[in-house]
């Protein structure tokens, strides 16, 4: 089943290339057309970037909440 939900994705992905992809016309169309596909890429990577790094923040806070209770713990 994982096999088809990646062969799915990856069969969308090319689609929506082909799409970006229809109307290149010149050299110059299909870098722009690159470009974009680039920073569309480079956005969605970005985002998850931040995510990670959003829960990982997250996990640090609750770590260092959780070492100042044992050191309050350990010093009493």
């Amino acid at each position: 089943m994982e096999q088809n939900v990646d062969r799915s994705f990856r069969l969308q992905f090319r689609r929506e290339i082909l799409l970006f992809l229809l109307p290149v016309r010149n050299v110059q169309m299909l870098l722009d057309t690159l470009v974009r596909i680039l920073y569309l890429i480079l956005k969605k990577l970005a985002r998850q970037f931040l995510l990670l790094l959003q829960k990982l923040g997250m996990f640090l806070e609750l770590m260092w909440q959780q070492l100042i209770k044992f050191l309050q713990v350990t010093v009493m």
